[in-house]
């Protein structure tokens, strides 16, 4: 992989103690702290929001503490926006939302948490997006089973509003998996991909995901090639089966 940073551990079972470097979050970090800090930029953790985050204030700084103890600095909190079925999911309600709960789980877990989205694409995007923290980066995503037709137009009007797009769990998209051979094919779908990339849309895996890149040849070569540049825990309750991500010291 080229210019890797913000080392983390690779599934122990098969890696070792591997270090894999994502040079998306230190441009975040970058931007957003110091070049050093080691970021989560896929989150869900804010409690009581109506989407699919913690119910409880309990249960988010069991969240967030265990997030800290793996030795991260800051997260970015991506609660759904766009999502047709919640459109009581304003940019008003995130920021109130945020500034009200935000400082509790600061408080109590010792992390940095900045505000951001995950937008959901439609034909009809929202008049306000919400970037990762103060970046240009606009973390989105798309139905798991199927391409959307207004894809390609939805990024382009990103990107013509000044923002710079970022997939979510590229991994767990099957309409992205290599056509023929599914999950453990070795090449993805590579006309969407080169649509993506032509329009310098970057990707962002799950952490739980890079444990188990035997079982996804195709996201291990999107890796080593240097594809993938951003990672999160997309980390929404305590039993979702997501693992915090394991930074290295």
């Amino acid at each position: 992989m080229r210019g890797l940073t913000q080392p983390i551990q690779e599934g122990k079972s098969r890696a070792g103690d591997q270090r894999m470097e994502f040079p998306g979050n230190q441009d975040i970090a970058r931007k957003l702290i110091h070049p050093k800090t080691r970021i989560d930029v896929h989150t869900h953790i804010l409690p009581c929001f109506k989407d699919d985050g913690p119910k409880s204030l309990e249960e988010a700084i069991i969240l967030a503490r265990q997030i800290k103890d793996r030795s991260a600095d800051a997260i970015i909190w991506t609660p759904h926006y766009g999502f047709p079925r919640l459109p009581h999911i304003t940019r008003e309600a995130i920021e109130t939302h945020y500034q009200e709960y935000a400082p509790l789980i600061e408080r109590q877990s010792n992390l940095t948490v900045l505000m951001g989205s995950e937008l959901y694409i439609t034909p009809k995007l929202p008049k306000n997006l919400i970037p990762l923290g103060d970046t240009d980066w606009i973390l989105f995503e798309t139905p798991l089973d199927q391409q959307p037709e207004c894809l390609l137009d939805a990024i382009d009007e990103i990107i013509a509003r000044g923002f710079r797009p970022i997939f979510a769990h590229v991994e767990r998209y099957c309409w992205l998996e290599p056509i023929g051979g599914g999950s453990t094919g070795i090449e993805c779908n590579e006309a969407i991909f080169n649509a993506l990339i032509d329009r310098q849309v970057e990707f962002q895996i799950n952490y739980s995901t890079v444990l188990l890149l035997e079982s996804v040849p195709w996201i291990k070569k999107l890796l080593r090639d240097g594809v993938i540049r951003f990672l999160g825990s997309d980390k929404h309750v305590l039993d979702d089966g997501r693992e915090p991500i394991r930074f290295l010291s």
